[in-house]
């Protein structure tokens, strides 16, 4: 769906092992403190050092699974059945009033804090439907990762409705966002949505004989792809909402953007 190959889950201390190292030269200094009590005062104070830096580390760097990891299999299959069931009762004015509803939800949610709490990343327990790698992000990242995803739908639907297949496979992986992304996602996620709701095509149905596979919902039409939408929508409209629930108190003015 995307060319962006991004893994945000993964700390620098997870793949070199340098917290482990950390704490290795930090039991050394303190071994040598002991065994020479003329030893300098300011090694033990290093060593401290170190070993706070390294459970600091350790608490704001969670493992998760890598990105694309996928869900658990009886869990797939049951988002697979709730897709199908919702999609054969789909229509295009549907899914675009799900596309603007689920937008309104989300803008709401986002502009009642202020600018600094949308950019704190903050670790939840795992929605259904939810990779494990996108538990440990901000409201700025969920809205930048939506916009990612739109604006692969409405590329992938023009290219349906022309007769034509992505050559990039959907990934799930290749659409997570940057850690540390600002202000401008809230822009991006309300442009990538108008864009989906300002398609115009003769066929209300968006029918299209030309298929492009989701990775877990198998191959879609344009009209599967436009629903796919505001059903991706839903259940991170959910996850920023589980985001808000857990970061600290505010008293800052909230940023709204219409």
């Amino acid at each position: 769906m995307s060319n962006v190959h991004l893994s945000p889950t993964i700390s620098s201390v997870q793949e070199t092992g340098h917290g482990e190292r950390r704490g290795l030269d930090g039991l050394s200094l303190f071994i040598c403190y002991v065994q020479n009590r003329h030893t300098s005062l300011a090694i033990l104070k290093q060593c401290a050092l170190h070993l706070q830096a390294t459970m600091n580390t350790n608490h704001s760097s969670p493992r998760l699974d890598v990105p694309g990891a996928g869900l658990p299999w009886i869990e797939l299959q049951v988002a697979r059945g709730i897709f199908r069931v919702n999609l054969a009762m789909a229509s295009r004015p549907k899914s675009a009033k799900s596309i603007v509803c689920e937008q309104k939800s989300i803008l709401i949610a986002a502009e009642s804090v202020s600018p600094h709490r949308l950019s704190q990343q903050v670790l939840i327990k795992r929605l259904p439907g939810l990779e494990d790698s996108s538990r440990y992000w901000s409201v700025l990242m969920t809205l930048s990762h939506l916009a990612i995803v739109n604006q692969a739908v409405r590329t992938a639907i023009d290219g349906l409705l022309r007769n034509e297949v992505p050559r990039m496979p959907a990934s799930t992986a290749s659409v997570k966002p940057q850690v540390g992304v600002g202000l401008e996602a809230m822009r991006e996620f309300i442009d990538s949505c108008n864009h989906l709701v300002s398609l115009h095509v003769s066929d209300d149905d968006l029918r299209t004989r030309q298929k492009y596979p989701h990775p877990w919902f198998g191959p879609l039409d344009a009209r599967g792809w436009y629903f796919f939408a505001g059903f991706h929508m839903r259940l991170h409209r959910k996850h920023i909402l589980e985001i808000l629930k857990r970061l600290p108190g505010d008293d800052e003015p909230s940023t709204k953007m219409s």
